[in-house]
């Protein structure tokens, strides 16, 4: 039962909430900050999700 509690527990919980999946090609980032720093070094792009880096993220909510 230790084997299906680390799959289960672990993998699903941790690794399903944390990997972001590039929309501009295959690759699959452990977390957002990671997808959002391979799309803007590989694709030249800024995630629009909740928060954009580049301004403070009170702002950015709000488009001006």
């Amino acid at each position: 039962f230790e084997e299906r509690r680390l799959s289960s527990d672990n993998k699903n919980n941790k690794d399903e909430n944390k990997t972001e999946h590039c929309p501009y090609c295959p690759r699959i980032c452990l977390g957002e900050n990671s997808l959002r720093y391979h799309m803007q070094t590989e694709h030249n792009q800024n995630l629009e999700k909740e928060s954009n880096s580049n301004q403070s993220s009170s702002e950015s909510i709000s488009p001006a």
